[in-house]
């Protein structure tokens, strides 16, 4: 059974982004991120590899998250990590509350490398 996260281990601070899609006016589909809310978690990179993207190669990092448990989090959901200047986006790919208990949320996620 899985215990909660070490409160020693939630030092970075997380905004939570779900997709909103609308159809403007020339009837062409868009995706605009809305903040939900925000979770304080640990990060740890867990690879790096090399991805062939629109004709090229490009990197691509994923990252382990452990947070706390928040409702809106799903596989659709984005994290937002602001640092100082600086901030990066992680795309969701998956999202587990191990023990059903509503008290932890294992994240695996990719960097968004623009």
């Amino acid at each position: 059974m899985a215990a909660p996260v070490p409160t020693g281990m939630l030092r970075l601070y997380f905004t939570v982004q779900n997709p909103v899609r609308t159809v403007d006016a020339f009837g062409q589909a868009s995706v605009a991120w809305v903040s939900v809310g925000g979770i304080w978690g640990h990060a740890e990179q867990s690879r790096t590899t090399e991805v062939i993207d629109d004709g090229g190669i490009a990197a691509r990092s994923d990252y382990r998250f452990l947070t706390g448990w928040h409702p809106q989090v799903t596989v659709n959901s984005r994290l937002l990590w602001q640092d100082g200047d600086s901030s990066r986006v992680f795309n969701i790919r998956t999202c587990h509350d191990r023990d059903q208990r509503r008290r932890r949320l294992e994240i695996e996620a990719s960097e968004v490398m623009e």
